[in-house]
């Protein structure tokens, strides 16, 4: 009986390392999609402007954050005076055209 030998291949480790990350990266930015809830960004502006870590930016933590304050009022589309993470991505968006 022949036994067969298989010689190590590492660009097959990196290759197969590699579609595990990607898979297990679509799998977790599909969940959020489905949920409809924005994806989750460690130490994002978002994060370090909501310096009460409420979940949500006050006009004082925008200003305090840099963002030129007329913006706030322009993203604060539903009108309750913060900004949630979809809104201070837009006013983001907002100030970066200018």
């Amino acid at each position: 009986m022949k036994v067969s030998v298989h010689k190590f291949n590492p660009r097959a480790l990196q290759h197969a390392l590699l579609g595990g990350v990607v898979l297990a990266a679509l799998a977790v930015t599909g969940a959020h999609a489905a949920t409809g809830e924005p994806m989750p960004m460690k130490d994002s502006m978002f994060e370090k402007a909501d310096t009460n870590h409420d979940g949500m930016i006050s006009a004082e933590e925008f200003k305090a954050s840099g963002m030129q304050g007329k913006l706030f009022a322009k993203a604060d589309s539903n009108h309750d005076g913060m900004l949630n993470s979809d809104e201070f991505v837009k006013a983001e968006a907002m100030g970066a055209a200018k």
